[in-house]
């Protein structure tokens, strides 16, 4: 399979003020398989409970795979200590390019508590 160049842009918003909280630019080669490529924030950013926040990425380049089957609700329990952290998905306003909860670009949220 040949490589194929992209460029993608990752942010994290505070919805309510439209703060950016992160933000990386890069640049990744992909074989046209359905491999994901993470895209990790050069710093953590903080996520508060009950509080909005918009994640995108902007892809630069050909067409790319998405993921389908997307969920609403995600609830991961610690092996350790037994406590919970719950993301809840919603619409985010705005050019969405045919993404949705359901099928889109971000196949994966990377946390730590």
């Amino acid at each position: 399979m040949s490589q194929t160049s992209k460029a993608t842009i990752a942010v994290i918003i505070h919805t309510d003020s439209n703060t950016v909280l992160g933000q990386n630019d890069t640049g990744f080669s992909c074989d046209g398989s359905a491999n994901t490529f993470r895209v990790m924030f050069k710093e953590p950013v903080e996520i508060l409970p009950n509080v909005n926040y918009t994640a995108c990425a902007t892809l630069k380049g050909p067409d790319s795979h998405y993921g389908t089957k997307g969920m609403r609700k995600v609830t991961h329990e610690s092996s350790s200590t037994g406590t919970k952290t719950c993301f809840t998905f919603c619409y985010a306003a705005g050019n969405n390019n045919g993404t949705s909860v359901e099928d889109g670009q971000i196949p994966e949220v990377i946390f730590y508590t």
